[in-house]
């Protein structure tokens, strides 16, 4: 799993959504958000800020 994978399942975690849900509110389709939280894949920049748009980051969290 890639660093990128391993913060993007935390901040799922903590924020109570799943796959399914980011592909309704992002419209990528739900094995693509699969293989990108299981590490298989990289987002594209678009679908890298589609998901990050549905986070509720700080800035500490973003500069760590």
């Amino acid at each position: 799993m890639s660093a990128f994978s391993e913060m993007l399942q935390s901040e799922i975690d903590s924020n109570n959504l799943s796959a399914m849900r980011i592909s309704a509110c992002t419209n990528i389709s739900r094995p693509t958000v699969a293989k990108i939280i299981n590490g298989q894949r990289l987002p594209t920049m678009e679908e890298l800020v589609s998901i990050m748009a549905l986070m509720p980051l700080t800035v500490s969290k973003r500069v760590s």
